[in-house]
């Protein structure tokens, strides 16, 4: 594992951010090569963060959420409603009479 990967795994929030500014502002001074070299990482983790750094500013340099934006398989409130309902009615039947 690479030397940045292990510091920002550890450590979480302004910390990380803080990190990844020190490393911006290097590859900045100096080149990307440089700068990735020295915190051993790719080129490519650096130039990601520097368009970070460029296009939303400090913010762009915390961790964004995983999490999707919107599910398309996800059932209608309606449907789930109506499985709650189902699972209670037949809660005393088992699995063997379903």
């Amino acid at each position: 594992m690479k030397l940045y990967q292990k510091m920002v795994n550890n450590i979480r929030g302004e910390k990380q951010m803080n990190i990844r500014l020190e490393m911006v502002t290097y590859a900045k001074d100096k080149t990307i090569k440089e700068a990735a070299r020295v915190f051993k990482t790719s080129p490519s983790v650096v130039r990601k963060w520097i368009k970070r750094k460029d296009t939303e500013g400090l913010k762009g340099l915390l961790n964004r959420s995983k999490r999707p934006i919107n599910s398309p398989n996800k059932c209608s409130a309606r449907f789930e409603k109506m499985i709650v309902e189902l699972r209670l009615q037949t809660k005393k039947i088992g699995r063997a009479h379903v």
